[in-house]
């Protein structure tokens, strides 16, 4: 695992129990906001199939090993937001992924997945 994913990782555990150690008993009442802030993690593998064009399709199979492997970049969060009997929720999802594959004619093309 390279040092960015290590210390990413490290800053979302940190944050996420700081959050969890931050939370005290304390008398809320109607008139008060209660705000809920978590980044978490997800895991995940990808198989199925894939194709371009006319070409016809390929099997895919990735597990969470080559998901990793392969990512740049990746941010989960759910916030909450609660007011009385009123509120809303976010959850927020992005994750980058990127490779090269050879191909049977010498050559390399760089796929990317952004979601």
């Amino acid at each position: 695992m390279s040092k960015i994913k290590i210390y990413l990782l490290s800053i979302v555990l940190l944050l996420n129990n700081g959050l969890l150690l931050g939370q005290g008993k304390t008398e809320v009442t109607d008139s008060d906001w209660q705000f809920v802030a978590a980044p978490y993690l997800f895991l995940s593998s990808l198989s199925g199939e894939s194709g371009v064009g006319l070409t016809g399709t390929t099997e895919v199979q990735a597990d969470f090993g080559d998901v990793l492997k392969n990512l740049e970049f990746g941010f989960m969060f759910h916030g909450e937001a609660q007011k009385g009997s009123w509120g809303f929720m976010v959850d927020m999802t992005y994750v980058k992924l990127g490779g090269d594959i050879s191909t049977p004619i010498n050559g390399i093309i760089d796929v990317g997945v952004n979601h």
